[in-house]
């Protein structure tokens, strides 16, 4: 339950309440934990889409670098295309007897059942590589139907050489012009048949948890991808006859120099697939060391072809073989050193950006503490005193030297001058400033530090601007901004009013005439009229919450502290949620006291309090306590006005109908309490 609480909009009111709080210094980053509650801040992560539909998060301290993720998955994706081709390739020569396409490589022939399945696994492995399967449901099953055809016809005819047996499995299924039927599965060498099921089951690890354990589909890739990696080498390098001696020692294993190709290209492309997890996460980290590691990678691709060209110059004696030697050493010395060269540039251009840093926020730090402001804050009570005193007056505790942020002449937010303190209550303190580039003056809500780490008090806060931003009317608060500043403080930007409170006024004069009142009232009605059309309850009018200020012909009146503000469904009128006591007593309908279901009714009850009170000068029911004003509102009935008052009997009819304990008795809305005033306003 809220005190009579920061409702101070208006130069020269008093403020209702005189506890202060600590700097938001002490306190700054308790808001900035909440921040996701207020929903005013951005996250610090930020997904890009960087190829096809994949994400990845750049938030952590070893960012991704964007550029070297999207390289990767083209060489994936690039992989993959070429395994396809060559496989593609040999099938089309067996269909039409091509004798060139089914020799492509060093005149080894390979058999159509070899190219099938591998372009069989390569059109199945497509989809989960590229992730085309992530949108459509129907390219997935038939992409993991495939893959598990794959699997299976490799663990049988790896099985079936492995057992000795002969199942029969070379079924005819064409015949091209001057050959032989082509079969399937048809027969496939040991290790033919044992590297499909070891690539189908890679592919299929990659779509089953390729997102949430990598390792497995990249180890699986290494263990394949490497050794054929090296067989592929050999060939290059003219190790071939090595290369069968080793085969032929292992009976029924025959190298084929496109299967191996085919094979390392399916692994890279799996390996790769997904560069931001796992393994391959060390090629796209953005740092210096990622970056090394890339540059490393690189030497070693480009070392591939100055030692093929050397040893191609050897053998055509172009150069003898010290030379070639001396000649690889260079290059590798040159490579090596290249790579040092630019990640040494690059340390020092990181360290040099980091002693200029470092420079220019001392520079900003000294200016800041040359114009800025100090006060004296009592961290046991909270309050607030001039610079240069020792001790709390009020309980003795020894006062705290901290920054003023909000002293007069200091920028808040990056863009409002400070010009004074015009208020300070429960939750928050009112500052008038001006904006520095539309010069208009503004007050400025700023939530006390102490209470930013209650995320319900920062959440209501938040509710306060956004209940009154959405509502346009001459007779409310006009709010222009919301957000948390740059130090961590909450705060509200709304409409400045000179003027002062219809409580002031009450408490000046000791009630208002009636010919005055009836046209304030008519504001007012209308005012709230127009928030309960757009769904807002305001939940604390009173006296205090009505600003009175001089229009064109007649004194305004507009309502202001949507700080209890909250929505409701129009259907039920209820409010979303219910329990919770929030306002002040002597204007809280029963059943706000109760901390029940509220609708507009509700705020029309304490609209009867105001009037009551701005006519007779006295509330309409108090107790000696809170406590106490909550039980008379269920069993007193207000007191009639006063003859001497001179009330029409209508609108002392009217009044006592709005402080009707029954909500059901009371006026159905503030729009036809209005229509009551309007023929009384000039």
């Amino acid at each position: 339950m809220s005190s009579e609480d920061d409702k101070t909009v208006v130069s020269g009111s008093p403020a209702e309440d005189a506890a202060t709080v600590v700097s938001p210094d002490v306190q700054t980053n308790n808001v900035r934990n909440i921040a996701d509650a207020a929903s005013v801040r951005s996250g610090l992560q930020t997904s890009k889409v960087i190829s096809r539909t994949e994400k990845f998060d750049r938030g952590d301290s070893a960012a991704i670098s964007l550029r070297s993720v999207r390289r990767i998955s083209s060489v994936a994706d690039l992989s993959l295309i070429a395994a396809g081709l060559l496989s593609l390739s040999v099938i089309v020569g067996w269909v039409f007897s091509l004798d060139v396409l089914k020799r492509l490589f060093f005149d080894q022939l390979t058999s159509f059942p070899t190219a099938f399945w591998l372009c069989l696994l390569t059109l199945a492995t497509l989809p989960v590589v590229m992730k085309i399967n992530a949108s459509n449901k129907v390219v997935q099953l038939v992409s993991r139907a495939l893959l598990l055809v794959c699997a299976i016809a490799g663990a049988a005819l790896w099985l079936e050489h492995l057992l000795g047996q002969d199942w029969n499995l070379a079924l005819p299924i064409y015949q091209p012009v001057d050959a032989g039927y082509l079969t399937l599965p048809g027969l496939l060498s040991v290790d033919t048949s044992f590297c499909l099921l070891l690539v189908a089951l890679t592919a299929l690890a990659l779509e089953f948890v390729g997102a949430t354990r990598p390792l497995i589909y990249q180890s699986l890739s290494l263990i394949l991808g490497l050794p054929s990696l090296i067989l592929v080498l050999s060939f290059v390098f003219g190790a071939s006859g090595a290369i069968d001696g080793f085969c032929a020692m292992q009976g029924c294993v025959v190298f084929k120099y496109l299967t191996y190709l085919i094979l390392c290209l399916l692994e890279i492309s799996i390996f790769l697939s997904r560069p931001t997890l796992g393994i391959t996460r060390l090629l796209a980290i953005d740092t210096v060391g990622g970056k090394f590691f890339r540059l490393s990678i690189l030497a070693f691709i480009g070392m591939v072809p100055i030692s093929w060209a050397l040893q191609q110059a050897v053998i055509r004696e172009i150069v003898n073989l010290p030379s070639a030697l001396l000649l690889a050493f260079i290059a590798l010395a040159a490579e090596v050193g290249a790579i040092f060269a630019y990640s040494a540039r690059k340390i020092d251009k990181i360290g040099f950006e980091k002693q200029e840093t470092e420079h220019s926020l001392a520079e900003l730090s000294a200016a800041q503490e040359e114009g800025l402001k100090y006060k004296m804050v009592c961290l046991s009570c909270a309050k607030e005193f001039p610079e240069g005193w020792v001790s709390c007056p009020y309980d003795g505790a020894e006062l705290s030297r901290i920054a003023d942020r909000f002293a007069p002449g200091s920028i808040f937010a990056g863009k409002y001058e400070v010009s004074d303190r015009l208020g300070s209550g429960g939750m928050s303190t009112v500052y008038l400033a001006k904006h520095q580039f539309l010069n208009k003056n503004v007050a400025i809500k700023v939530l006390h530090s102490n209470l930013a780490s209650d995320a319900k008090s920062v959440q209501r806060f938040q509710m306060e601007a956004k209940a009154a931003f959405d509502l346009t009317h001459p007779n409310l608060l006009t709010i222009y901004d919301f957000g948390i500043s740059q130090d961590g403080q909450a705060y509200i930007v709304m409409d400045y009013i000179e003027g002062e409170s219809m409580a002031d006024l009450v408490q000046r004069q000791g009630r208002i005439d009636i010919t005055q009142a009836l046209p304030l009232f008519y504001d007012i009605c209308l005012g709230l009229a127009h928030a309960h059309e757009k769904n807002v309850l305001h939940r604390d009018i009173k006296p205090s919450n009505v600003m009175l200020l001089k229009g064109d012909s007649r004194i305004i009146a507009k309502i202001v502290d949507f700080g209890l503000a909250k929505s409701y469904d129009e259907s039920a009128m209820k409010l979303t949620q219910t329990g919770e006591i929030f306002g002040s007593p002597l204007y809280m309908s029963p059943e706000q006291c109760q901390g029940t279901a509220l609708d507009k009714r509700s705020d029309i009850y304490s609209l009867g309090c105001l009037f009551y009170e701005t006519l007779s000068g006295i509330p309409p029911i108090k107790g000696d306590s809170a406590y106490d004003t909550f039980k008379r509102k269920f069993s007193d009935t207000p007191p009639a006005f006063d003859p001497a008052l001179n009330i029409p009997g209508w609108l002392s009819a009217l009044i006592m109908s709005m402080l009707s304990v029954r909500r059901e008795e009371r006026p159905a809305s503030a729009q036809s309490l209005a229509k009551s005033f309007a023929a009384y306003v000039r």
